[in-house]
């Protein structure tokens, strides 16, 4: 039986228990400071522990719930703010093999362009992550390191009349049952590194879509501005494809949208089937095509 509350490096994660799955459920709004939210973690632990981490930074860990099977057992936290961590502590070690990890968390909306925050460009406002190179941690709890690939899975509930990009594929939109609110769920995505997570949540117009390397391609962009992603779109029609050849490599995603979003400073970033550029109010930022996920540079 271990304790691996983290490796010999402490701002390193054991990899004893390791990540399968995200389900997120994230509730959050550009007119609010703060955001909530609960998730599912799926994970494997490859020997028996009575002690593993999590990574989280700026966040509130609400609670911390722990699925074997049938059984539930109730896990003791501590928060470990210097190294970012949440070590989870347990009366009794849990057996090898898949565990779920049940957290409730809560966070507040920052203004310095990492994690999520608030882009704004003159009169436009909208919720933006960046989580790159490791501020995912910041927005859910999670082994945030990239070696730890994982599915995705994104349901957002924010106010009426916001369009939300994520990284899987849409698959509906329902209000509330009281009707304040409205909930944007998501496909899971293939396993992908936590830096490479993404959400936006404003008011967004987008191309229609195109089939680009057998997968539908959307530009997103200001209300009123759509017209200025036809450029784009074309160059993705081409990029794309020439990639491909280029490195062998097909594009790994369901989808590939590229968002030009608000409050930006990092130019491109290649979050998996949700790219991101900044993209201003007036068009003096160029919508610029992110590499294609995953599937170029990074491991």
């Amino acid at each position: 039986m271990q304790s691996v509350a983290g490796s010999s490096d402490p701002f390193r994660l054991s990899d004893v228990v390791t990540p399968q799955a995200y389900d997120i459920y994230l509730k959050a709004s550009p007119a609010r400071a703060t955001f909530s939210g609960r998730e599912t973690i799926s994970v494997i632990a490859k020997s028996p522990v009575d002690t593993f981490s999590l990574n989280a930074a700026t966040l509130g860990v609400e609670s911390v719930d722990v699925r074997v099977g049938a059984e539930r057992l109730k896990a003791t936290l501590h928060v470990d703010e210097e190294h970012e961590r949440v070590d989870l502590r347990f009366a009794l070690p849990i057996p090898a093999g898949r565990i779920e990890i049940d957290v409730r968390f809560k966070g507040h909306v920052r203004n310095d362009l990492q994690g999520l925050y608030l882009g704004q460009d003159g009169g436009e406002a909208a919720l933006v992550s960046q989580c790159e190179a490791a501020a995912a941690r910041s927005i859910f709890p999670c082994f945030d390191e990239p070696a730890f690939k994982a599915s995705v899975r994104w349901t957002v509930e924010t106010d009426p009349g916001y369009q939300v990009v994520a990284n899987g594929m849409p698959l509906a939109t329902a209000p509330t049952p009281d009707g304040l609110a409205e909930v944007h769920s998501f496909a899971p995505t293939k396993p992908i590194a936590s830096y490479l997570t993404a959400v936006t949540v404003g008011h967004y117009d987008a191309t229609d879509p195109v089939i680009v390397s057998k997968v539908p391609s959307r530009l997103w962009v200001a209300r009123g501005h759509v017209a200025q992603a036809a450029y784009a779109q074309e160059v993705t029609a081409f990029g794309v494809p020439w990639l491909e050849r280029y490195f062998g490599q097909d594009y790994p995603f369901e989808k590939l949208d590229q968002v030009g979003v608000p409050g930006f400073d990092a130019g491109a970033m290649e979050n998996a089937g949700d790219g991101r550029a900044g993209g201003g109010r007036t068009g003096r930022r160029r919508v610029r095509r992110a590499p294609p996920g995953a599937g170029g540079h990074h491991p």
